[in-house]
């Protein structure tokens, strides 16, 4: 498994930083309210004190937006769209040339806009058993954070599924 972005990427946003994981072994068998949880608290703390748009981690996110002209409250980044997103379905949508995309090495697109939305292609199931879990940030203590939410995705995913395979891939 290879992670990649194409080189203008890393060029306009070198402060980019990124972690992916290989996630094999996922069983839809297991009870994951209490981890889901405490992930949920900890987002409820992080916004007792405002709103998405005033975390230092969104406001990265709508500057690199900005930077691609795009407009970025209507097209959010995946953790600030999530919670808006919740209970809607997406609409297949279509690539425009040039666009940010996630794709896979049939050409399938992904996501759009660098905005992490599934497609319909990658939307776990219940007959998943193998997962690309990605993790970017662009804020002044993206490394950091970055680094600490990949242990604990790899301390929690490993205690929930003890026989899954947890696996960070290299970025390039």
């Amino acid at each position: 498994m290879q992670f990649s972005y194409v080189p203008h990427m890393r060029r306009g946003f070198p402060g980019l930083v990124s972690a992916a994981f290989i996630f094999e072994g996922v069983t839809p068998t297991v009870d994951v309210s209490a981890p889901v949880a405490q992930f949920h608290e900890k987002a409820a703390a992080r916004l007792a004190s405002g709103t998405e748009s005033d975390l230092a981690s969104i406001q990265a996110w709508r500057r690199a937006f900005s930077s691609m002209g795009l407009k970025p409250t209507q097209y959010r980044c995946a953790a600030e769209a999530l919670l808006r997103r919740f209970r809607k379905e997406g609409d297949i949508e279509y690539p425009e040339p040039g666009e940010i995309i996630f794709a896979d090495a049939a050409g399938q697109a992904h996501a759009r806009r660098w905005t992490n939305r599934q497609s319909g292609r990658s939307t776990i199931r219940l007959d998943t058993t193998r997962a690309l879990i990605v993790a970017e940030a662009l804020h002044a203590t993206a490394a950091a954070d970055v680094a600490s939410l990949g242990e604990a995705l790899q301390t929690t995913l490993s205690e929930l599924w003890p026989n899954a395979v947890v696996r960070k891939v290299a970025v390039q």
